[in-house]
Order: structure tokens, then sequence, then C-alpha cells
């Protein structure tokens, strides 16, 4: 039986969390010899990544699934500049699951429009 005091305040310190090993993803690119976290990135912490880098990624992430052969397609959507995951079925090549989906492309994409006519992007 455990019996533990009432009324008194935890005193003891939080435990210590031992740093988690890399992903296999990150494992594979170190194999590779890039690295996730730094991909010849020239922006800043906090800043969107640009279209190239965002493409740059998505073929690395691409390339590594391709290695497990998982059904997995990651692009980056032309006009919105997403990330688009797909779960491809790999006998009939039929889109099983899309995030974000094509719904949610097709809004994002309205909204910049909507956004580009209220605002002058010309200052």
């Amino acid at each position: 039986m455990n019996v533990q005091a009432t009324g008194m305040q935890n005193t003891g310190a939080m435990p210590q969390v031992a740093p988690a090993a890399g992903s296999a993803a990150q494992k594979a690119a170190l194999q590779d010899g890039t690295s996730s976290a730094n991909t010849n990135s020239n922006a800043a912490p906090g800043q969107p990544a640009s279209k190239a880098e965002l493409n740059d990624a998505a073929e690395n992430v691409q390339k590594f699934v391709n290695t497990i052969n998982s059904n997995l397609s990651f692009q980056v959507d032309d006009d919105t500049g997403e990330m688009v995951v797909k779960v491809v079925d790999a006998t009939t090549k039929d889109v099983i699951r899309q995030i974000p989906s094509e719904e949610m492309l097709a809004i994002a994409k309205a909204l910049d429009r909507i956004q580009g006519l209220l605002v002058n992007q010309k200052a």
C-alpha cells in the first residue's frame, strides 16, 4: 500500500528527460550528408520558408519515403505554396487521403484572391 502525506507541497525537482534519439528521417538525412535542421536556409527562424526551400524539403522527404516503400506523396501546391501530403493506394494509384484537402486548398486560393482585391500590394 502506498501512503502519501497530505497537506505537503511537492518540493521535488522535475524529472530529467534525456533527449530523444533522432527520428528515422533525421538518420536518413545524415546518411545522405544532409541535415533536416539546416537545409541551407537563408530564412531567419520564425520566417516562412521560400517556395524553393519547400520544394527541396518535399523532395527530400519523398526520397526518404520511397526508400521505405510507403505510399505517401509530399508536394508543394503551386498556387498556395502549402505542403500537401497524400496517401495513395499502391495498386490503383487513387488518392486515399489528402492533407489539406482539395476543398481547403480551393478556399485558400479564393481567400488569397479576395485579399488581393481588398489590399493593393503596390505601395
